[in-house]
């Protein structure tokens, strides 16, 4: 399967890692898992590594569908490591701009390590605003 997933309770994170051929398909399947797992919580961040993805096979709409169809929440940090293909970061990008707000504030990266980075940092910020 191209799209797994590793949820930390403990932390709060899910991270997701594509590889292969990303489609249709592959997408709402894994929205349906990720969303039916009961150690899922949709306030989760998420590191989404795309790394690994050789081809996308998604048209516009079809990202349009899948930013409708997220399990994750408002209040979810999430950081998209797109890779490196001018391609794949334009695709994450799409899907940035139709699903954020809805569905957590997130960011594009071409450098995972910057994304992860991002991604605690921010996660961190926000509970300290929970805590004060």
């Amino acid at each position: 399967m191209p799209i797994t997933y590793a949820i930390d309770p403990e932390k709060g994170i899910v991270t997701t890692t594509i590889t292969g051929v990303l489609s249709f398909d592959e997408c709402t399947e894994h929205h349906r898992r990720l969303g039916a797992d009961p150690a899922f919580d949709p306030s989760y961040g998420e590191l989404m590594d795309g790394g690994g993805v050789e081809r996308v096979a998604l048209l516009s709409t079809a990202v349009f569908s899948l930013s409708n169809t997220c399990p994750y929440g408002p209040t979810a940090i999430r950081a998209i490591f797109a890779g490196n293909k001018r391609l794949h970061f334009g695709i994450a990008r799409m899907f940035q701009s139709l699903a954020s707000g809805r569905h957590g504030t997130i960011e594009v990266f071409n450098d995972r390590e910057e994304a992860l980075q991002w991604l605690e940092s921010k996660m961190a910020s926000a509970r300290q605003s929970e805590n004060t």
